[in-house]
């Protein structure tokens, strides 16, 4: 897994979670972002549900939900706190 590049405070933050439809896991884990940042609205979410593109099926089969921030992999199946903790710089 690549490490994810940290974001300047003129920077947004843009998450992409893939997921699957009826996917109690995929459920906790945007519960658990949500908690993670705490009402501050530092992040943009789409949220993809990957058997809606064929590609994304082949590439990764059950292995759901997984959070992106572009091209870099940060979690998947449980939430890490530490993974989105490296993007935000110390105050």
């Amino acid at each position: 897994m690549d490490e994810p590049e940290p974001v300047g405070a003129a920077d947004e933050l843009n998450f992409t979670l893939l997921t699957r439809r009826d996917c109690p896991l995929c459920d906790g884990f945007r519960a658990d972002l949500a908690r993670w940042d705490g009402g501050r609205r530092r992040y943009t979410l789409s949220v993809i549900d990957i058997d809606t593109d064929p590609d994304l099926v082949e590439r990764f089969g059950a292995r759901v939900p997984i959070l992106m921030h572009g091209n870099t992999e940060l979690c998947s199946s449980h939430f890490k706190e530490e993974s989105l903790n490296d993007l935000i710089p110390p105050v």
